[in-house]
């Protein structure tokens, strides 16, 4: 059993042991049960390797049994969550702790109790008109009724219910008051966290000012994360399969860390990873360093791994050990986080079945150009690494996900180039600034254009809903086909040396 067999093994027990604590009544004794079996294997282990027996199962059951054990004690070491509620109105002394996002009708302002109300209690999410526009750091007086969330149920669009409460749970919300009575007290006390995250949204209000709308939106939805989309665009994009890249995503940070590297091709390869993380890092924390943005750090640092060690090992070796690292941190984001589950998904698609796709006869043909197969291929291997979850969480299929994916992804680097250019000549000069808000306005629309189209074909979604069990099922097939083609050789080429045909061993 090789370090990243061992690695995905650790893994597994992690999740099982932190899905256990989470969900049974009975997780210490399950976790008692798992220790016991942790310390029977070392000591057949330590006897095994005494008469060199085959440790693969062995050593299975030891990382397994270890991995529970830490996933539940992760677990049961969590506070519980405290949460400000009230039945009747009641008053209570906040402060916005991050950007405002603006919906069709309202703004949902994301506000941290202060004083002696319940300052350890998780955040409130307060849904208030349009105007006026709060800003993060802003101390407010809120007088309404502060209820738990309720969750969504099925709509045309979203074929399964919605787990509102967990989502917002795991975001440390814990209750919501609609369109309460606010009364702004001026700044509160600003951090440097703070200023990033105004500086963020004074640049989002400088390309609002010279891109149209609703392109706008898509711009700084793929710069900033500013996700501020009517619902029916949120609609459009999610069906038209290209939710990944109208938001902040590994991908988008993907291309900013390329961007970042291209600029800097004159110094020295480490000096220009350095660079760039900490180029990330600042850029992380202006908008918001929410847990959805770091963990689509993490992946997109993990993608571009590969690419710079050149080395497939060490790509797949850092998505495990990032993917422990992550649910260690935040047991919550493995259980109620879509967007940590869609991340991992993804880029655990592009690196291990990109390779194989590359090199079917489907892309091995002449005439496919290499640039296309950076695009296909990734964009293949995330959808068939997704698809299985998506009809799992939403119950639809998107049909044309991988045409919309092959006509716009090209755009995108061109459109959050364009649009860091609107910001950047706003500073300096209006008419460089507007000159590249008409392009970058057109190219956004083209891309808003194109997904409006898919959306309005026929058969665009497809009503598919996986049960549990079928998802399991899709992954088990998925994971076996990815095996035998990897492994095929072992299969079907025999080597005959001396007239005895000996199979040949291939790692993987």
């Amino acid at each position: 059993m090789n370090t990243h067999i061992k690695t995905v093994v650790l893994a597994i027990g992690l999740t099982t042991g932190i899905f256990i604590g989470e969900k049974y009544l009975l997780s210490s004794e399950v976790a008692v049960t798992s220790l016991f079996v942790f310390i029977i294997s070392l000591a057949v282990l330590f006897l095994a390797r005494r008469k060199e027996k085959n440790l693969s199962i062995i050593l299975f059951f030891i990382f397994v049994s270890f991995g529970v054990v830490v996933g539940i004690l992760r677990v049961q070491m969590e506070s519980p969550v405290r949460i400000f509620t009230c039945d009747n109105k009641c008053q209570f002394e906040g402060m916005v702790v991050s950007s405002p996002v603006m919906k069709d009708n309202f703004q949902e302002v994301v506000v941290k109790v202060l004083g002696g109300e319940c300052p350890d209690c998780a955040n409130i999410l307060v849904e208030a008109p349009l105007y006026p526009k709060f800003n993060v750091g802003e101390k407010l007086i809120v007088e309404g009724k502060v209820i738990p969330p309720e969750n969504i149920l099925p709509t045309d669009v979203h074929q399964k219910s919605f787990d509102y409460k967990n989502y917002l749970l795991n975001q440390n919300i814990g209750s919501v008051v609609s369109y309460p009575k606010v009364t702004s007290e001026g700044m509160g006390e600003i951090s440097l966290e703070t200023k990033l995250i105004l500086t963020k949204d004074k640049m989002v209000t400088r390309l609002n000012n010279f891109v149209s709308s609703p392109a706008s939106s898509l711009g700084s939805g793929m710069l900033f994360g500013s996700a501020s989309f009517s619902k029916e665009l949120n609609d459009i994009f999610r069906v038209a399969g290209i939710s990944h890249i109208v938001v902040l995503s590994g991908f988008n940070i993907a291309i900013l860390i390329s961007f970042v590297l291209a600029i800097l091709f004159f110094l020295p390869l480490f000096v220009r990873i350095s660079i760039s993380v900490l180029f990330v890092l600042i850029f992380i924390l202006a908008v918001g360093a929410e847990a959805s943005v770091v963990r689509a750090t993490i992946m997109a640092f993990i993608s571009l791994l590969a690419l710079i060690t050149g080395r497939e090992y060490v790509a797949k070796q850092a998505l495990i050990i990032s993917f422990i690292l992550i649910i260690l941190y935040d047991p919550n984001a493995l259980i109620f986080s879509a967007s940590f589950h869609l991340s991992f998904l993804a880029t655990a698609g592009i690196i291990y079945l990109s390779t194989i796709i590359e090199v079917e006869k489907v892309l091995e043909k002449k005439e496919t150009t290499s640039e296309f197969k950076k695009i296909l291929a990734p964009t293949i291997s995330a959808i068939i690494a997704t698809e299985g979850y998506l009809l799992y969480t939403f119950g639809f299929l998107s049909l044309y996900s991988l045409i919309t994916n092959i006509l716009i992804v090209p755009f995108v680097p061109i459109a959050m180039l364009l649009s860091f250019l609107v910001v950047l000549f706003s500073y300096f000069s209006s008419f460089l600034a507007g000159v590249f808000g008409v392009i970058d306005s057109f190219i956004l629309n083209v891309m808003i254009g194109v997904a409006r189209f898919v959306y309005n074909l026929p058969f665009s979604r497809i009503e598919i809903s996986f049960s549990l069990t079928a998802m399991i099922v899709y992954y088990i097939l998925v994971i076996s086909i990815f095996y035998f083609y990897k492994n095929r050789e072992k299969f079907f080429v025999k080597e005959i040396k001396d007239g005895v045909i000996d199979d040949e061993v291939y790692s993987f």
